[in-house]
């Protein structure tokens, strides 16, 4: 890596392109604010959305409070810094950047943010699912073509249940069902009443427990992917089905079969 200093500015010459550590003063006045994107330089996928004023972009790679900065340094390689959109106002940058994190959390990307951004609120769907949600509609036993396992969960924050790796975390320690009933063929996860998540059950174990005097057969989930059907009962109200209470630690289980 060669450094160059020109105009009081360093610019780093890595494989033939040039690179820069902080802006010049006029091009930080036609910044303004400013929405950014952080991106893996070896898979070129977007791994945080950010936004700012000044030289903020350039930060990460100074503080190091980003894990997936750190590794891409530490490989001797440096961050791709993408500006989305400049000339913003600060409340105008926090919309974008939301805007951004919902469309990204949408497509799955595994953005390692440490906060979710203003005004963030995961509504990133498609127009069936937007209809629904605001609609309030529910969905009734007969409505499930499949046996499912229904979880309300409840007692995670909100920023927890839009991370789908922390719900499949808690769903493998809470849903759990007896040996007796057939194994269910999606598990369905819902957020104070309406339909989050829709899983397949890939894996799953026995276990014998003494509850009282009798020993019980219980099926543990040790493996969960995303099902085909989460498009079809994402954000339907379930109390028809289920009734939680007020109390936000509220855990409710049903099983459907079929």
């Amino acid at each position: 890596m060669i450094k160059l200093v020109e105009n009081k500015f360093q610019y780093l010459i890595n494989g033939g392109v040039i690179m820069i550590d902080k802006f010049s003063e006029r091009t930080k006045l036609i910044l303004k604010y400013y929405v950014y994107l952080l991106v893996d330089p070896i898979d070129n996928c977007v791994f945080y959305v950010g936004k700012g004023s000044g030289n903020r972009v350039f930060e990460h790679e100074k503080t190091l409070n980003n894990i997936k900065v750190i590794e891409i340094l530490t490989n001797s390689l440096e961050v791709t810094k993408i500006i989305v959109h400049s000339g913003l106002t600060e409340n105008e940058a926090h919309s974008l950047e939301s805007g951004l994190i919902n469309y990204f959390s949408y497509l799955g990307t595994n953005l390692k943010n440490l906060q979710i951004g203003h005004h963030t609120n995961g509504e990133c769907c498609t127009a069936e699912v937007f209809e629904r949600r605001n609609n309030l509609a529910s969905i009734n036993i007969s409505d499930f073509e499949n046996s499912a396992l229904i979880v309300n969960l409840n007692g995670i924050g909100l920023k927890d249940i839009k991370d789908m790796d922390v719900v499949k975390k808690w769903a493998t320690i809470i849903a759990k069902f007896e040996s007796k009933y057939k194994l269910p063929d999606i598990l369905v996860i819902a957020y104070h009443g309406f339909i989050r998540y829709v899983f397949r059950i890939d894996e799953y174990h026995e276990e014998i427990r003494k509850i009282g005097n009798k020993l019980k057969y219980i099926n543990k989930i040790d493996s969960l992917s995303v099902s085909e059907e989460s498009e079809k009962y994402m954000f339907l109200n379930i109390s028809n089905i289920l009734k939680p209470n007020s109390d936000k630690n509220n855990i409710c289980i049903k099983m459907v079969l079929k």
